[in-house]
């Protein structure tokens, strides 16, 4: 098969938890982005579990926030989205799953992480947003 799993991390700029108007993919200018696709290893590793075992099918560092897996078969696969550190520390604020159509499913398990079954369509529309982080590590002025 052909198929692919495609999505977005968003700038959540408020820190709602909601992809709201003007808040659009997070910038690669802004912070380094990444979302990595996993296979699951139903071999070696517990089948259904996301473990040490798993395949690192395929990493992405996207521009603009987008992201897309091609060149998949049906099986089922873990979308994972680290929290940028650098240069701008941003911390998760939630995801939404997106749609693939039936039998295929999505689950969102946490902030930063998608369980996708891949069937016979694709898997599209995941989100994971990101809220821009304050650096409080600078000492507060004194006053004399």
């Amino acid at each position: 098969s052909n198929l692919t799993i495609s999505g977005t991390v968003v700038d959540d700029a408020n820190a709602n938890g909601s992809q709201d108007g003007g808040e659009t993919g997070l910038a690669s200018s802004t912070t380094t982005v990444t979302v990595k696709l996993y296979r699951d290893n139903r071999i070696t590793g517990t089948p259904g579990a996301f473990d040490g075992s798993d395949a690192l099918v395929s990493t992405a560092l996207p521009t603009d926030g987008t992201f897309t897996f091609t060149g998949l078969t049906a099986d089922l696969y873990f979308v994972v989205e680290t929290d940028p550190t650098s240069p701008v520390t941003y911390l998760s604020t939630g995801s939404f799953e997106g749609s693939v159509a039936s039998p295929g499913t999505v689950t969102k398990v946490s902030s930063n992480r998608i369980d996708v079954t891949l069937v016979d369509a694709n898997a599209s529309g995941l989100l994971f947003l990101e809220s821009r982080q304050i650096d409080c590590s600078y000492p507060l002025p004194r006053n004399f």
